[in-house]
């Protein structure tokens, strides 16, 4: 169906990085079709990667129905913290790690992934279980939205393990 071809579009600009362009291909199924779930996880996807949290929560939390809906469920952390991050001024945190925490989601709202990896990484290595495990939950986040093919995945899950475990 044309609806499945421009979903497949989008996916291949994500696949490339194109996270824009991959949000109007995205937007233009859901026009026509608001209930496209894989249109919607599409869209959560390419705005997440362009650090766009609250507009990514606010499409998270009405969700359509479908097999996207798990996936869709693991990015929550992402969305919830680059959406704080939204609303914070740099430097006004009151701790360490919760000012780490909120520059990887600065980094990962320019595109800087393995800079953020690193200082959630970092965060893990003072506290493992820092706000309910927050900064792990994020890298597995950006996991599923690089794929498990993703050199970045495969080197960090590496390092997150050796992080935990």
């Amino acid at each position: 169906s044309p609806a499945e071809r421009a979903v497949s579009k989008g996916r291949s600009l994500l696949a490339a990085r194109h996270w824009e362009e991959a949000e109007a291909a995205f937007r233009d199924v859901l026009e026509q079709d608001d209930g496209n779930a894989a249109a919607a996880l599409g869209l959560v996807e390419s705005l997440l990667m362009q650090g766009r949290g609250t507009e990514a929560l606010s499409i998270l939390e009405r969700f359509p129905a479908g097999i996207e809906w798990a996936t869709a469920e693991r990015l929550k952390p992402l969305a919830n913290l680059l959406a704080e991050v939204e609303h914070t001024e740099p430097g006004t945190e009151e701790e360490a790690l919760e000012a780490e925490l909120h520059q990887a989601a600065r980094l990962i709202a320019r595109g800087n992934i393995p800079a953020a990896m690193d200082g959630l990484l970092e965060v893990l290595r003072h506290d493992k279980h820092y706000r309910d495990d927050l900064p792990k939950d994020v890298m597995l986040a950006l996991f599923a939205l690089l794929g498990d093919d993703d050199p970045l995945t495969r080197e960090y899950r590496d390092e997150l393990a050796s992080v935990l475990f």
